[in-house]
């Protein structure tokens, strides 16, 4: 964990089942001045920690434990939510919706992660307020 990223207390919403790599994400951020909204395992609890946790940003897993995370990206984009997708299916292989969005492919790097996740980062003057 080397890395020099600052979140400045960016809330990120985590959508992973998986346990170990959920921890994982949630350990990086923290230690990178991100405060972690989840992790949330399913569709249904990303989407209502969405709407009442106000996340500057996410990270999506594409497949959940029930489903996949496509009424997440429905719920993101209606907030107005930059997310990047955080999966180890192949780009060309996801659903239309996750298109044009920002791909990390697993097993990850924490700086490659780190440092996409602080391109999708608010500007402090258009941040909503909470």
């Amino acid at each position: 964990m080397g890395s020099v990223v600052d979140f400045c207390g960016a809330r990120v919403l985590i959508v992973e089942d998986n346990f170990l790599v959920a921890t994982d994400l949630s350990a990086m951020i923290t230690a990178s001045g991100g405060t972690v909204i989840g992790p949330a395992g399913d569709a249904v609890k990303a989407c209502a920690l969405t709407k009442v946790g106000g996340p500057d940003l996410a990270v999506l897993d594409v497949k959940l434990h029930e489903g996949d995370s496509r009424a997440v990206v429905d719920e993101l984009e209606r907030h107005h939510v930059p997310f990047l997708v955080l999966t180890a299916y192949e780009q060309s292989g996801l659903p239309p919706c996750f298109a044009g969005v920002p791909y990390l492919s697993k097993p990850f790097m924490e700086d490659d992660l780190l440092r996409l996740l602080v391109t999708l980062l608010p500007r402090p003057a258009t941040r909503s307020p909470m």
